[in-house]
């Protein structure tokens, strides 16, 4: 049986040869992502995981002082577990930035810094840790409005945009891929804060929302009542009695001896991969982030077209 005559068109061949290298080169790392790392790994927070966040407060008493501090959550036996270590980072030179997406903090080291106290405390449910009711929001119960210390975290209900590593290339982040990231807006007693001055970021992953980053700068939406340091009230409702350190802070911060500059807390690394992907998303910036070659590829194989079917070729 003789085959369809296109295919033995030299011109129509040659465009096709070319639209599938721009698709090739396009999906490439995509695909690589998706059979390498996506499929083999968990794809929501559940038994057995875990997430890592390191944070930082910047506190101010006359003289710029750098806390800097790593959380870990833990899901095993029905409990969860969560352990923090707080270290002194005044005047060191991290190699690693704090960011978001984590894969730039891959490398983050934190090994020389001194270590101010280590605690772990373990919850029944999230509910009753301080923390967990911001960093894991339950969307099974509607909960995707965090309310914390006179703060309301409201999730948008729909992604915008994707994590990625790459700067021209897009390949997925060393951590999370492509997942979709949703935008929350922070309202301090009643007032929202402008998105650039307090950004903050979640996941969904299976049943829950997962906290990707969280910055309050204080320093732009002003000192007191209105801009009371939550993640300090978060850290000292869950470790303040194993942790003096934390409550001596507070009680200076509140007495007017010190004052909170900026509060951060990102994500660093988890055991799963987030199940929500933006695959369209992702493929449609890595055709851009190809161009003008792509561009220029696809263009021609079309004009090879048009010109075989006109007569031209």
């Amino acid at each position: 049986m003789r085959g369809p005559s296109f295919l033995k068109d030299a011109p129509v061949l040659f465009s096709i040869a070319l639209a599938l290298l721009v698709l090739l080169l396009t999906a490439y790392p995509i695909v690589a992502f998706y059979l390498t790392a996506y499929l083999p790994k968990p794809k929501g927070f559940g038994e057995g995981s875990w997430v890592e966040y390191y944070g930082e407060i910047v506190v101010t008493d006359g003289r710029l002082l750098q806390l800097l501090y790593r959380l870990n959550v833990s899901l095993s036996g029905g409990r969860y577990a969560v352990s923090l270590t707080l270290y002194n980072a005044t005047g060191a030179e991290l190699e690693g930035p704090l960011a978001f997406p984590p894969g730039a903090m891959a490398d983050l080291d934190v090994s020389g810094l001194p270590i101010l106290c280590s605690s772990s405390s373990e919850f029944r449910s999230g509910g009753e840790s301080a923390l967990l009711k911001v960093i894991i929001v339950d969307r099974r119960d509607g909960g995707e409005v965090v309310r914390a210390d006179g703060y309301v975290l409201r999730i948008s209900g729909t992604g915008d945009g994707f994590t990625y590593a790459g700067f021209l290339a897009y390949y997925p982040d060393a951590v999370l891929g492509y997942a979709r990231v949703y935008e929350a807006e922070v309202v301090i007693n009643g007032t929202p804060c402008p998105r650039f001055e307090c950004p903050a970021a979640y996941l969904r992953a299976g049943d829950v929302m997962l906290l990707g980053s969280l910055a309050l700068r204080y320093s732009h939406v002003g000192q007191g009542p209105a801009a009371k340091p939550l993640l300090l009230g978060l850290l000292l409702d869950d470790f303040g009695d194993s942790c003096p350190l934390l409550g001596e802070l507070a009680e200076l911060v509140e007495g007017g001896g010190a004052a909170i500059a900026g509060e951060y807390l990102f994500l660093r690394s988890l055991s799963f991969i987030p199940d929500d992907q933006a695959w369209l998303d992702a493929l449609a910036a890595r055709f851009n982030a190809l161009f003008p070659f792509s561009y220029v590829l696809l263009a021609l194989a079309a004009l090879i077209v048009v010109g075989r079917v006109r007569g031209w070729l």
